[in-house]
């Protein structure tokens, strides 16, 4: 009988079983995705990491911002507790917070949030004038009760100083925080010990370049005059010496040059007309063209808005006695239509008037003729005010005035007959001399 022999060859297997390992978890608990932050603050990280598979002392956590490690790996505390300092960047709009978890095999888990950045930097304001203290800031989105939106202010204990303030002169205080005191006063705006000139109708002194005055820095001394002028002011200066190359030099508030003359008048004595672009404290110099010129002169300061003819009385007839050859004939008529005198001089005394523009220390000489009328001739300054009149000093009836002229400006020439009613026609001759 035969036997059959069945043979089971069994495969060899390994049945050792493989444990699971759970990812760790993590989750951001001091912002809830979209919370607001603050530029340029330090940002208060707070997360919380688990795992069921191992203890918390064994886990790994990091904080990134932006995918960038802010805080390293560490291990949280007993609690699972982890918590990371960063200051954020008041540049960026929104930042992405992602908390990384790691156990001993390597798994990951992570938690993130997208935090919207308002980097708004709010001032305390204690004295209420709308401007805060710059060395006391919060950085918030909303601002904190007491704090404003502009800083600036360098005394938060006054509301008369800060940025828009105006500033007060002669009381030693830095009223506009500009960091400088008592600027842009009379007396102190560009030069040191100017000159006051209140008045600009007229101003006028007599002055002296010594060598212990300031210098251009080339070798010409200066002396130097302010003075306050509204915006739209029509303005002239001159300076005359009988020495010196006067040169007259303009700054405007801000002490930047803004013109300047080396002549304008008679021979190199400097006249320089302008008009104030913007309201302030102009400061005029008076320095020399060449270096080293020591001595005196006279300076004036006058309004200019006058114009010619129009000056003390209407429809003025004119001489031109400023340019070559420095004369000039008027020939007219005195009739009944003229202007007449008032009661202080009598009825029928009619004049013309005629006008002329003059220099300080000018001579100018004036001729009134007339073969129909016994002239009379008066002579009024530019304020309008009689200076001298004459009826024969140029021979027979003729009306003669020789007269050095005191102040800049526009001088009126009236003539007229001697007696009641005198009409006819008249000349006029004038001409200046220096």
């Amino acid at each position: 009988m035969s036997r059959l022999v069945l043979l089971f060859a069994l495969g060899c297997s390994d049945h050792t079983v493989k444990a699971f390992n759970a990812d760790p978890e993590a989750q951001i608990t001091s912002h809830d995705d979209g919370d607001e932050v603050s530029g340029g603050e330090a940002l208060s990280l707070r997360g919380a990491v688990s795992d069921p598979d191992h203890s918390t002392s064994s886990l790994l956590a990091q904080w990134l911002v932006d995918g960038v490690v802010v805080c390293d790996a560490a291990p949280p505390d007993d609690d699972g507790v982890t918590t990371c300092e960063v200051e954020v960047d008041g540049e960026l709009t929104e930042i992405e917070v992602t908390l990384e978890v790691r156990d001993p095999q390597d798994a990951a888990g992570a938690a993130r949030v997208t935090l919207p950045v308002c980097g708004h930097i709010w001032y305390r304001d204690r004295d209420g004038d709308g401007f805060g203290d710059p060395e006391d800031t919060r950085a918030e989105c909303a601002p904190p009760a007491g704090y404003i939106e502009a800083g600036g202010d360098c005394d938060d204990a006054s509301e008369d100083v800060n940025p828009d303030a105006d500033e007060l002169c002669d009381d030693a205080v830095d009223n506009d925080c500009d960091g400088e005191t008592d600027e842009r006063c009379l007396g102190t705006n560009c030069f040191d010990d100017p000159d006051i000139i209140g008045d600009l109708t007229y101003y006028t002194t007599l002055g002296s370049l010594r060598d212990t005055d300031g210098t251009q820095g080339d070798g010409r001394y200066q002396d130097d005059y302010e003075f306050e002028a509204e915006a739209g002011a029509e303005l002239a200066v001159h300076a005359w010496s009988e020495t010196l190359d006067t040169t007259v030099q303009l700054y405007d508030p801000d002490c930047e040059l803004y013109d300047e003359a080396t002549d304008g008048a008679r021979d190199s004595n400097a006249f320089l007309r302008f008009r104030i672009p913007d309201a302030g404290i102009w400061t005029v110099v008076v320095t020399t063209e060449g270096a080293g010129e020591l001595g005196s002169y006279v300076i004036e300061l006058l309004d200019d808005s006058a114009e010619l003819g129009a000056v003390c009385a209407l429809d003025t007839d004119t001489l031109d006695l400023l340019n070559p050859p420095y004369a000039d004939i008027h020939e007219g008529v005195i009739d009944f239509g003229d202007q007449a005198w008032g009661s202080n001089v009598g009825v029928g005394f009619y004049f013309d008037d005629i006008e002329f523009y003059s220099f300080y220390g000018d001579t100018v000489t004036a001729r009134h003729e007339s073969t129909d009328f016994n002239p009379i001739l008066n002579l009024y300054g530019p304020d309008c005010g009689l200076v001298t009149y004459d009826t024969d000093s140029g021979g027979g009836t003729t009306a003669l005035i020789s007269r050095r002229m005191e102040r800049t400006g526009v001088y009126t020439l009236t003539p007229w007959g001697e007696y009641s009613y005198s009409q006819g026609d008249y000349r006029v001759e004038a001409s200046a001399t220096w």
